[in-house]
């Protein structure tokens, strides 16, 4: 049931709630999604990954820079307008 939805489908609906709430500004919203695994992080966006055993999937790396910001490598980013 809608009610019984999980925390992530919850938090896009906020939101996106929030953002369509605020008619004076314009929001620009996006969406990376990835999952770790056996210490091992994957992009559960990448449309590649479709193609390929789960096996050969690239793995996400995880880098500081010198200013201390940190930066995940072969994560993909999305454009993302409604839940």
């Amino acid at each position: 049931m809608w009610e019984d939805r999980g925390v992530i489908p919850r938090v896009f609906s906020y939101l996106f709630e929030h953002i369509t709430s605020r008619e004076d500004e314009e929001l620009n919203v996006f969406v990376s999604y990835f999952e770790i695994y056996n210490e091992n992080a994957f992009d559960l966006l990448d449309r590649a990954h479709a193609e390929m055993p789960f096996e050969k999937w690239n793995k996400i790396t995880l880098f500081e820079d010198k200013c201390g910001n940190l930066h995940m490598k072969n994560l993909s980013v999305h454009s993302c307008r409604s839940e």
